[in-house]
């Protein structure tokens, strides 16, 4: 990792966690540049805005995933799905580019990764019904349920979501547990 990326992580960190307490909208450079311990030079350096952490770093995240596909260090759908539950779902990415009122742009991102993703999974063992299934859903389902209008309309809350994504969790262990025995 350059230093500038290690830098840029860090400054992403710093406003994902203050972003936690506040809205975006309150949150300034200065804060931003202190949790991370670097100055606002640095800060500008690496930065155009807020909003431009919140997408590079989202876009990094996503990356990686197919990254990891890529040079074999993902192999499975378990271990796909897991990567990402723990990066979108555990880490609260997701909401909490809602709450800085950057869903729309993270979700046409997470969709063009996605196809990425799933392309980069071609040569995986599709026959598990649950990896279809999870395929399908987050080329579609995920997408529009996680959109605030959609949340709303059906009266689903985050914790709703959250509830829902460890419920799909215990299946693919369930799942990696059959094939385990087989």
């Amino acid at each position: 990792m350059s230093e500038g990326s290690a830098v840029g992580d860090r400054i992403a960190l710093a406003l994902l966690s203050i972003l936690s307490d506040k809205p975006l909208e309150r949150i300034t450079v200065s804060e931003i540049a202190e949790r991370a311990g670097v100055s606002r030079i640095s800060y500008y350096r690496n930065f155009t805005s807020k909003e431009d952490i919140l997408l590079s770093y989202s876009d990094r995240v996503l990356s990686s995933i197919s990254d990891d596909i890529r040079i074999g260090r993902i192999r499975s759908s378990l271990e796909f799905w897991q990567r990402i539950y723990s990066d979108l779902s555990c880490s609260g990415l997701m909401c909490k580019m809602r709450k800085a009122g950057l869903e729309d742009r993270f979700f046409r991102m997470f969709e063009t990764k996605l196809e990425d993703i799933c392309t980069s999974f071609a040569g995986l063992d599709l026959s598990s019904k649950v990896n279809v299934v999870m395929m399908e859903f987050s080329m579609g389902g995920l997408v529009s349920l996680m959109r605030p209008p959609m949340l709303k309309a059906k009266g689903i809350s985050d914790d709703d979501v959250a509830s829902f994504l460890a419920k799909v969790w215990d299946v693919v262990n369930a799942d990696r547990e059959v094939q385990e025995a087989l």
